[in-house]
């Protein structure tokens, strides 16, 4: 973990999943565009200091908070907390957001500071 540090800390942005990473990037303030699947962004998006429960009011779609970009599907099912789509280990909500949905969010979040997304 420290080495992983060391390179986040370093990083203009950081681009992926709800995971360890993605919160590590978060706490050391690194921009990030995180993709949340079967898990909420509600519960779990990118930590920012709020006074309201979370920074991400919605429980699914494209949200701002801070220098963080989180993407989701707003789809029926999401979140579900499944380990993917009838236990397939597969997320068809993380695996259809697109590369350019998400190049988008990451230029926005390198040239606004994550604005974007939060009137979407």
């Amino acid at each position: 973990l420290p080495e992983l540090a060391a390179v986040l800390a370093s990083a203009q942005a950081f681009v992926g999943v709800d995971s360890a990473p993605a919160h590590l990037a978060a706490a050391l303030g690194v921009p990030s565009v995180t993709l949340f699947g079967p898990t909420g962004a509600y519960n779990w998006g990118p930590w920012v200091p709020t006074a309201s429960r979370t920074p991400y009011p919605a429980t699914a779609g494209i949200q701002a908070a801070g220098p963080h970009v989180v993407i989701q599907r707003d789809w029926l099912c999401v979140p579900c907390g499944m380990a993917g789509c009838l236990f397939s280990k597969r997320s068809d909500c993380l695996e259809d957001i697109g590369v350019e949905e998400v190049f988008g969010a990451v230029m926005a979040c390198l040239s606004q500071g994550a604005a974007v997304g939060a009137a979407r």
